[in-house]
């Protein structure tokens, strides 16, 4: 699953679900969950201002390249990492 971080306060939820169920996932961290499908949407850690959202969640990713990948051994041959 691909994801990228926005501050929070420049996130709006206008889908039918509205905002997200959240739940805690661990102890610095809560997880988001659509309320109608339980897809996942996001991850917010206690205390940060910005927000990790799950690209498949967004109107438009167009645009938004992934730079890094958690298990590098299995990453796409497309992705340029840094």
């Amino acid at each position: 699953m691909a994801w990228v971080d926005f501050p929070v306060a420049s996130i709006t939820y206008d889908g039918p679900g509205g905002e997200p169920t959240l739940f805690r996932s661990s102890k610095k961290t809560q997880r988001g969950a659509c309320p109608k499908c339980g897809g996942s949407i996001c991850a917010i850690d206690d205390g940060s201002d910005m927000i990790c959202m799950t690209m498949a969640s967004l109107d438009d990713s167009r645009g938004l390249v992934p730079e890094s990948h958690s298990y590098k051994g299995n990453a796409p041959k497309w992705l340029k990492m840094k």
